[in-house]
């Protein structure tokens, strides 16, 4: 019997991918049934699906990750600018039509949910595109793949920098409420340090202090505009409990009253 374990961050990850791949073709009517089962978790019967594809189209995906193959390739080397980077400038966008075009999703998937240290070898921004990609063809399991990566996040300054925060910002984008209560956390962590980024940022452009209290309080707290719409009038009294010592600036203050106004209706 084959049993597909729940996915896990780094080498074992990787370990227990390619053991199932190395078992082979017989092993597909068993891969084909933990995608079908319901019983099994999303990331049983995403693994599943990796699987399958790398067992059924293996040497297919290892052209598509060999990095000489896209420096020859006819459609890039029409951009004047990939000899300048030593590789094509527009490698990874077409890199994502074409495996998506030849129906690889499941390697997309892989390169979106991959963890540290599993980066092929063409670069670490690919989770990124892979993301997007999923996200233009609304992937099942993209909103979990997202929360896996914002669930990792150690420090709250890395939602500053692009390669996570666009899963922070799918979160707040699809309005996805079970997700709700980890994107509060991660910017109830994030306010303080963009909040004196941003007021630092003002008063360097000559603003008095009270004006760049009110700007910095302004920018950071129109997050609550994004994140409250995720909330239904049952997450009122944590959503209030948390906010209850923190100082709104106006905006904030103002998406906070119009949110338990709507509670009240």
């Amino acid at each position: 019997m084959l049993t597909i374990a729940a996915r896990t961050n780094g080498p074992p990850y990787l370990a227990a991918r390619d053991a199932i791949v190395n078992l082979g073709p017989s092993t597909l009517l068993a891969l084909a049934n933990v995608t079908t089962n319901q019983a099994s978790s999303w990331q049983q019967r995403a693994m599943a699906g990796i699987c399958i594809e790398r067992i059924n189209r293996g040497e297919e995906l290892k052209s598509f990750q060999d990095i000489k193959r896209w420096r020859e390739d006819a459609e890039l080397k029409k951009d004047p600018t990939w000899r300048d980077r030593g590789g094509p400038y527009g490698i990874s966008s077409v890199a994502a039509k074409r495996w998506l075009e030849a129906g690889l999703t499941n390697h997309l998937v892989q390169l979106a949910w991959k963890g540290e240290g599993e980066h092929p070898p063409m670069g670490h921004s690919w989770d990124l595109l892979a993301a997007k990609t999923l996200e233009k063809i609304n992937y099942p399991y993209l909103v979990n793949i997202a929360r896996e990566h914002v669930r990792a996040i150690k420090d709250p300054k890395d939602i500053a920098y692009g390669h996570v925060n666009w899963y922070f910002d799918y979160l707040l984008r699809v309005k996805d409420h079970d997700s709700l209560a980890l994107v509060f956390d991660l910017w109830l962590k994030y306010r303080p340090i963009e909040r004196a980024a941003d007021y630092k940022l003002l008063l360097e452009r000559k603003n008095t202090v009270e004006q760049s209290e009110r700007g910095a309080d302004a920018h950071v707290e129109r997050w609550l505009a994004l994140i409250l719409p995720m909330a239904t009038p049952a997450d009122e009294g944590w959503i209030t409990e948390k906010l209850k010592d923190i100082k709104l600036g106006g905006d904030g203050q103002r998406f906070l009253s119009e949110y338990q106004q709507r509670c009240r209706q």
